[in-house]
């Protein structure tokens, strides 16, 4: 692709379907204004002709056809048209067009040549047209009419798509400016042909250039254009030559300006011959040159060619004497080379043996190192085991100790019954027993137990400190948060003081977890105590005959109910 321009932010003003019906909204509009306006007949134009009828345009003289064969005209060559000027006025002709009339057509074509962009593609689909004119009209006021005429319908054009979409606004200037090509070379002699076309039409957004195809004051053309297409010679415009020029509009999308229209007074005879005897002119005048050019680089080479031969003549070279040196410095670059490889060769075997006895070392050393690490883990395993099982043995002893304390508590317990006298309530009662409450001061909740180091003991990160023993519930029971030593005994207002005096708080079945039995709740305690002395006395007899467990054997094990039952008991 020649170019392709990008612009920046670009956003389609209308969708798909919306472009489609727009384009199809223009053509008809438009070439209805155009045949209305120059009055102009519609006819099909061909898609291809024969190679070799002279039909085919050439446009600039250089652009190659599309060609291909058809079978059954014996494999006969056709060509892709270019353009329909030619065929154009073969038809006037073949429908004796008067003058002021003419004819128009969609022309499909494929140029291979293109310059292909934003603006050229393979495919061109364009309207052609052509009109019958006089001599008397063969002139620059003519053209520019009937260029005048053709602009209008632009125009007309332009207004119908912003009534049907508005968001597409009028852009085209009213009045067209015109001007030769080469005046617009001396209004920008610093730039190229195509530079001046997009600072003309930016300046003046609507341009008409004449004079496509004549050589300029710098022996140059703006354009290229076919010598059998327009006339180009006949002076026009301020006595400048041509009859022909581009209609060129200024594009804000693209920042450049665009070729809409080519188009021109055909050439007649005398225009035809003047513009091939100076395509022969241009063409001999090229010949010339290119044939001055070879001569001259034809004279360099043979120059080049003798100096070569001077040199291989007076050149006398030992190439014998080069080629034995050649050979036995070879020979000794290979012996050497030789012995070289054969160094490398020991030396890399050296260098494996050291390697290996490396890794043998090494491998050595690690089983060494596992086998000794693998010792001081069994010896670390046995001295734990050791450990544990001292902290087990220390733990049964312990456990054994505090069941024994417990029993003698509880037989010590069994046997001081108590002695309660039962009286009314009474409020100086109360009053004594407030100070002289001991409870709160007890020792017991300094009691060694609570900071048995069992808890802390490292032997639960042990397999065997998941033993049962951790679970017994004799030493996880909450003896610190024992409730019988806030027990309805301190508010018993009929309590004496030898039960404040009793052993029974330093002993340590206080701290028994079994304490925590619905002991609280017992409504023994408080119902008789406040309404009748005699009946309390009696129902403690029968609790205390049908409650007591069985305290004979001192090392059997209390449950949770006898120890309960004991307790409430006292």
């Amino acid at each position: 692709m020649s170019y392709l321009i990008k612009p920046k932010n670009y956003k389609p003003l209308l969708d798909l379907k919306q472009t489609e019906l727009g384009i199809k909204q223009i053509k008809e509009f438009f070439q209805l204004n155009l045949s209305s306006e120059l009055r102009l007949r519609r006819v099909t134009a061909p898609l291809f002709v024969l190679k070799g009828m002279g039909i085919n345009d050439d446009l600039n003289g250089i652009e190659r056809p599309v060609s291909f064969p058809i079978k059954d005209l014996g494999d006969a060559q056709a060509e892709v048209v270019h353009s329909l000027a030619k065929w154009k006025r073969l038809t006037l002709a073949d429908y004796h067009i008067e003058p002021g009339y003419g004819i128009y057509t969609d022309m499909n074509a494929i140029r291979s040549d293109e310059e292909l962009g934003n603006l050229h593609s393979l495919y061109v689909d364009q309207w052609d047209w052509e009109r019958v004119i006089t001599d008397e009209d063969r002139n620059i006021h003519f053209l520019k009419e009937i260029v005048n005429r053709i602009y209008a319908a632009m125009i007309r054009t332009e207004y119908m798509v912003y009534e049907m979409y508005p968001q597409i606004k009028p852009c085209l200037p009213q009045k067209l400016h015109f001007i030769h090509s080469e005046e617009l070379r001396q209004l920008y002699p610093n730039l190229e042909p195509k530079c001046r076309e997009h600072a003309i039409c930016q300046k003046y957004g609507a341009v008409f250039i004449i004079g496509i195809g004549c050589k300029l004051s710098d022996g140059k053309k703006h354009d290229g254009r076919a010598p059998d297409y327009d006339d180009y010679t006949t002076i026009g415009l301020n006595n400048l030559p041509g009859l022909n020029g581009d209609l060129l509009l200024w594009d804000d999308v693209l920042q450049r300006s665009i070729e809409l229209s080519s188009m021109g007074i055909r050439v007649d005879k005398e225009a035809l011959q003047r513009q091939l005897r100076e395509e022969k002119e241009e063409h001999e005048g090229l010949l010339k040159s290119e044939k001055a050019s070879y001569l001259i680089i034809k004279k360099s080479f043979d120059e080049v060619f003798q100096r070569m031969d001077y040199i291989e003549k007076n050149l006398q070279l030992p190439t014998e004497e080069l080629l034995t040196a050649q050979k036995a410095f070879a020979k000794i670059n290979i012996n050497r080379s030789k012995e070289n490889a054969d160094a490398l060769m020991n030396s890399n075997d050296k260098l494996l043996e050291k390697i290996m006895s490396f890794e043998r070392t090494l491998q050595n050393n690690n089983e060494k190192l596992l086998d000794g690490q693998n010792q001081n883990m069994e010896q670390r395993l046995q001295e734990v085991i050791l450990r544990q099982q001292e902290l087990s043995s220390s733990i049964k002893e312990l456990e054994l100790n505090m069941r024994n304390e417990i029993l003698q508590a509880v037989n010590s317990i069994t046997s001081s019954q108590p002695q309660v006298i039962m009286q009314q309530p009474v409020q100086p009662v109360m009053e004594n027993v407030q100070p002289e409450e001991p409870m709160e001061e007890e020792p017991v909740m300094e009691e060694p137990i609570v900071e048995e180091p069992l808890i802390e003991e490292p032997v639960v990160e042990e397999p065997i400190i998941e033993e049962p023993l951790m679970e017994e519930p004799i030493i996880e029971e909450p003896l610190i948060e024992e409730p019988v030593v806030e027990e309805p005994l301190m508010e018993e207002p009929i309590v004496e003081e030898s039960i404040i005096e009793e052993p029974l708080m330093e002993e340590p079945t206080i701290e028994e977890p079994l304490v925590e039995e619905p002991l609280i709740e017992e409504p023994v305690a408080e119902e008789p105590v406040i309404q009748v002395e005699e009946p309390a006395e009696e129902a403690e007899e029968e609790e205390e005959e049908v409650l007591i467990p069985d305290m004979s054997d001192p090392n059997k094990m209390m449950t949770p109910d006898e120890i309960a039952a004991l307790i409430a008991n006292l």
